[in-house]
């Protein structure tokens, strides 16, 4: 059994909430639904298209931000980690500990 390399993975795009509520109701009707998807049938039916679409745009600006914020912090810490290493070899520093806050 081979990996299926046909697909892609994309941001929903607003003209298709019709066609992503469906799928996503058509799962919920599964019996272990509330648990893998936090809702119900019954919960995720009774909200508005206009609800969902905030809700999703909601959640995509999250997803943005912190993608953001990944990047800024990998921008600095590279630089950081090598400043650090690179100090503990001029001061012939064997070790060098990390620190959990």
């Amino acid at each position: 059994m081979g990996i299926d390399t046909d697909c892609a993975i994309r941001p929903v795009r607003p003209e298709e909430w019709p066609q992503v509520k469906e799928l996503r109701l058509a799962a919920l009707r599964d019996p272990a639904a509330p648990i893998a998807f936090l809702e119900t049938y019954e919960e995720a039916a009774a909200i508005s298209h206009e609800d969902r679409r905030k809700h999703l745009e909601f959640i995509q600006a999250a997803i943005a931000r912190m993608s953001a914020a990944s990047i800024t912090t990998k921008s600095w810490l590279i630089p950081l980690v090598t400043l650090t290493y690179g100090y503990s070899l001029t001061q012939s520093v064997t070790e060098v500990e990390l620190v959990e806050s």
